[in-house]
């Protein structure tokens, strides 16, 4: 036999309150913090998953919660609005398990949906940022040892060339290429003068 107390359903749903308060601050406070990554980071993903399943506890009980701080009917023979209201709180709660099992769905829905592009995307989460620290760059001195691996490149290039017989090919080749590169440089300034004075002359 089910006997029903009002100091009952006041401490439950105060309870349930209580629990609505506390989940509606961790959900600002982890969308907060969520918007220091990307869109499709792990943060931003659990915080929307979590969300599905805070719509889910509030859809079954929070009809239920405001009813039960609602004012009876000023006449308790006649059905009114509350009553209604009242049925409907009960249903609503009867039904939280279909609304999980919703935000489940869905939840398993997007896992499934690209499983790879999760996998590539799911990293683990830090909030300390890890720092190395490096000395200086000595840029002369990184220059001077690029130098010095591109000789040594440059020479076993000419020992491989002059081994397969090919190394004035090569050469002569080379030649030609910088001094084509010489002409189109001589030419450069001359275009570039008579555009100049084309344009002034235009303007005059």
């Amino acid at each position: 036999v089910c006997i029903y107390d009002i100091t009952t359903q006041y401490v439950f749903s105060a309870e349930l309150l209580a629990i609505f308060l506390f989940t509606v601050v961790a959900h600002l406070w982890s969308l907060q913090t969520s918007r220091k990554f990307i869109p499709s980071s792990v943060v931003r993903r659990s915080v929307r998953i979590a969300f599905r399943y805070h719509c889910a506890f509030w859809a079954s009980f929070g009809l239920y919660v405001i009813v039960t701080f609602l004012p009876d009917e000023p006449d308790p023979g006649r059905p009114g609005l509350m009553d209604i209201c009242v049925i409907l709180a009960w249903r609503l709660l009867m039904l939280n398990g279909f609304f999980n099992f919703v935000a489940f769905r869905l939840h398993l829905r997007d896992a499934a949906a690209h499983p790879r592009s999760r996998l590539e995307q799911s990293v683990a989460f830090q909030e300390r940022s890890e720092v190395r620290y490096v000395n200086d760059v000595d840029y002369r001195r990184w220059t001077a040892a690029c130098d010095v691996q591109i000789g040594r490149i440059h020479g076993h290039n000419m020992m491989l060339l002059e081994k397969l017989g090919i190394i004035n090919t090569f050469l002569a080749a080379e030649d030609d290429m910088e001094q084509q590169l010489l002409e189109q440089e001589a030419q450069r300034p001359r275009f570039t003068t008579e555009f100049r004075q084309r344009g002034e002359s235009e303007r005059v």
